[in-house]
Order: C-alpha cells, then structure tokens, then sequence
C-alpha cells in the first residue's frame, strides 16, 4: 500500500506531541516563514528546541527551531498556502527517519509520525514480521511506499546530521566549549542561529557548506 495524503489538515493542527508541542525547523526555515506572514499579515511564533551554549563567547547557539503557532497559519481549507515553500519536516511527513541515516540500530515504530489516515507503523510491521531486515530493504520499501517524502527524509537527515558533525568538529578542536542549558535560562544569554554564530567565530566555510545544503 502506498501513502497518499487524503489532506485532512491533522498533521498542520497537532504538532508533536504532549512534551513537544511545535513544528520542527530549520534556521532558513524560519526566515521564510516569518517573511511570508509578515507580507500576510499574520503572527507566528517560534521558539528555539535545540541549542547549546558557548561558554568561550557567552553566546547561544540555536540549530533546531520549532514553529509554535497551532495550527499553522499557513493552513487554509485543510490545504498548505505555502506548499512550495513548506519545511522539509512537512515534506517528509509521515516519515521522520529513513534507515540508512537513522540513529541507532533498529529501525522501527519511533522512526514514523501519526497520520490518522495511514497507520504507517502497522504497514511497516505487516510489510517486516521478521526481525533481520537490512537497511538497504527498509529504504527501499521506504521509498517505494512514501516515494517523494522519503527524499525530504534523506534531506533533512542529511543536514542533520551534518549540523551535528559541525558542532562535533570543533568541540573536539577546542574552538567550542560547549553546555547545555535549561529553556528557563535561554534569557540570560544572547542567542544567534548556527550559521550566524560561525561566521561569528570565524568559520566561514562550514558556514557556506551549511548554507549550500539548506538550499538544495
């Protein structure tokens, strides 16, 4: 069976869940959207959900960011407004992760979000009964039965984990030094997307590569 969005607008009025009311984004992300509803005229707020701070610089660094305006305004007769300009999280959906990129060793029923139309964890458990699946077939039955969101999973994976690999780098070189802080504390702080606080620190080339890769 493969997904077909039945566009019953569930996915744009219930982020998350409980713990995680938001929409993830990514840094570009949330200049598209903000610049979209001011031209409308519409209020949306967002939120930073992944950060850490740099002691050496004082500074807040922020590479995840969740859209906490539910539903979303960008929503109009259970159709997207902005659909060529949507964030890669809604492309991908129902998809969160595909195998090869996932983190971790099994792949399974945390790697799909809800659609109330497509009970994808059940597809996938009736498409696998046995346990010793390679992650080549998992991709495969992924990108057969969720086709063009399976790419936007591989995108967002993809930058992902490249955003990761950054921070990694240069925690390990020293460049960083590097603490979690409480979201009760993020005032205390100034704050600057990621690719704004490299350039900042003077690492203009992960900057770039950053860059190219939220424009693919």
């Amino acid at each position: 069976m493969k997904f077909e969005c039945q566009c019953c607008g569930w996915c744009c009025k219930n982020f998350g869940d409980e713990n995680h009311k938001y929409l993830p984004i990514f840094e570009w992300e949330v200049k598209t959207y903000q610049k979209i509803a001011d031209e409308r005229k519409i209020k949306i707020s967002f939120k930073p959900v992944k950060y850490l701070l740099d002691e050496k610089s004082g500074i807040i660094f922020v590479y995840l960011y969740g859209m906490t305006t539910e539903p979303c305004p960008f929503l109009e007769k259970n159709k997207c407004s902005i659909y060529s300009d949507r964030a890669i999280i809604c492309r991908q959906f129902p998809l969160l992760w595909t195998a090869k990129l996932h983190v971790g060793n099994e792949f399974g029923a945390s790697c799909f979000s809800d659609c109330p139309k497509f009970n994808c964890k059940e597809e996938f458990d009736n498409h696998f009964p046995f346990k010793e699946i390679s992650k080549e077939e998992i991709d495969k039955y992924l990108k057969e039965t969720y086709e063009y969101c399976f790419d936007a999973a591989v995108l967002s994976n993809t930058i992902g984990r490249k955003i990761l690999d950054v921070i990694k780098k240069h925690d390990l070189a020293g460049d960083f030094k590097l603490k979690k802080v409480e979201e009760k504390d993020l005032g205390k702080y100034k704050q600057m997307s990621f690719v704004e606080f490299l350039k900042f620190k003077g690492f203009e080339e992960d900057a770039k590569e950053l860059e190219k890769r939220y424009h693919m």
